[in-house]
């Protein structure tokens, strides 16, 4: 049967966070558990970027696993050499915009999301996939909220009803919507951009009409979905907030993007910045011209160099897209290594 969703999530087995291979077992796990309890026809692709050849494959991780009636776990390698060349390539040995799009391209379901390796879903999301007539022409989002792992211990044991309770009492940090004042702030449309590369669902041909999300050069993948997002709204996608009880729960880490960004506010380009700032009224105005100057610019932990401002990698880019009104296209049509054969398992 053609799977109703394709979750796509990309993993690299090198002790990336503590208990990393427990953790990936428990997400798949939870994500079939509620396929089969809603029953929704499901796939999980495993995108397997640059393994490391000195621990076990993702294969081997889920050895004597087998996919149900109704839930399939597909794992796609991705070697080393399709690795090198890249801005920060060995500094950090992975590529989440392009270990992304290998998935989006090769999914199969009607719609099609991204989810980490370290989260789970709420029994709500399942009941709304089962239950709601979905749109091929919208953009479903939902709210994220992040969980102290040392309140998570015994999850995967646990039953749904204390699984959902256990999350909701570990909540540490809630990701709603983005205030519509920030948006005006901006000039942007008010979209859920906030945390969405854990969960935006969208339609296949949405997808690849947009050509998945921008496969830069740099491992760093600054704002690449609220970039992808922008761009499906841009084309003629409509954006639907999913209901409070659809959550997506994310365990806390150290080593989450947010906490590896800083801020460069010193130089002669914050100076000028903030002289016009003084100078302009307007909000919009304003922010773009910081994109124009590339002010604050980025520094992004274990990575040498500097990183675009925000206003210049997101804010600028997604103000024309929505100002000229046309299909974007984030990539070339070799997005998502289409033309490179890849070893692929069905589990």
């Amino acid at each position: 049967m053609t799977p109703l969703i394709s979750f796509v999530g990309f993993a690299r087995n090198d002790g990336y966070v503590e208990g990393y291979e427990d953790r990936l077992r428990s997400t798949v796990g939870m994500v079939e558990e509620q396929a089969r309890k809603f029953g929704i026809c499901v796939e999980y692709i495993l995108v397997e970027w640059n393994p490391p050849f000195d621990r076990p494959a993702l294969h081997e991780i889920f050895a004597g696993y087998t996919s149900g009636a109704n839930f399939s776990l597909r794992i796609i390698t991705v070697p080393s050499t399709n690795h090198r060349g890249f801005r920060g390539a060995a500094e950090r040995e992975m590529h989440p915009g392009r270990a992304l799009n290998v998935g989006f391209r090769r999914a199969r379901g009607r719609f099609i999301t991204s989810l980490s390796s370290d989260v789970f879903l709420s029994d709500g999301v399942f009941q709304y996939l089962s239950t709601e007539e979905l749109n091929d022409d919208a953009v479903y989002r939902l709210d994220r909220y992040d969980v102290d792992p040392e309140k998570t211990i015994g999850l995967a044991a646990a039953t749904s009803a204390d699984r959902e309770a256990m999350l909701a009492a570990a909540v540490v940090q809630h990701h709603g919507t983005l205030s519509s004042a920030m948006a005006a702030y901006y000039g942007l449309k008010p979209l859920h951009t906030n945390a969405c590369g854990d969960f935006m669902l969208m339609g296949r041909e949405i997808w690849h009409g947009i050509r998945g999300v921008p496969e830069n050069c740099s491992v760093a993948c600054l704002e690449i979905d609220s970039l992808a997002l922008h761009a499906a709204v841009a084309s003629g996608a409509r954006e639907i907030l999913m209901p409070d009880d659809c959550r997506l729960y994310k365990i806390a880490h150290n080593r989450m993007t947010s906490r590896k960004v800083t801020l460069l506010t010193s130089g002669w380009r914050m100076s000028l910045a903030r002289y016009l700032n003084r100078s302009l009224k307007s909000a919009k105005l304003n922010s773009l011209i910081r994109g124009l100057l590339d002010a604050p610019q980025r520094k992004v932990e274990g990575l040498a160099g500097v990183f675009p401002s925000m206003e210049r990698n997101f804010v600028v880019p997604a103000l024309y897209w929505h100002w000229r009104g046309k299909q974007v296209c984030l990539n070339g049509r070799g997005w998502g290594l289409n033309n490179v054969s890849l070893d692929e398992r069905v589990l």
